[in-house]
């Protein structure tokens, strides 16, 4: 798939920029469609963030 370019800007929404962080390395080095098993590893890594315990995907 072509690759999608994402506008870099200053964290504002509920997430920790070290979330953000994650996920956009992610979207940005490895895959914009995860399948099921890279989507719970996602949430695996957001949650161990403190304060994520209740993140999902």
């Amino acid at each position: 798939p072509e690759r999608v370019a994402h506008k870099v800007t200053p964290h504002n929404g509920p997430l920790p920029q070290g979330a953000w962080d994650t996920l956009k390395f992610y979207f940005d080095n490895v895959s914009q469609t995860p399948d099921v098993p890279a989507r719970a590893m996602l949430v695996k890594r957001v949650k161990s963030i403190p304060g994520l315990a209740h993140y999902t995907a």
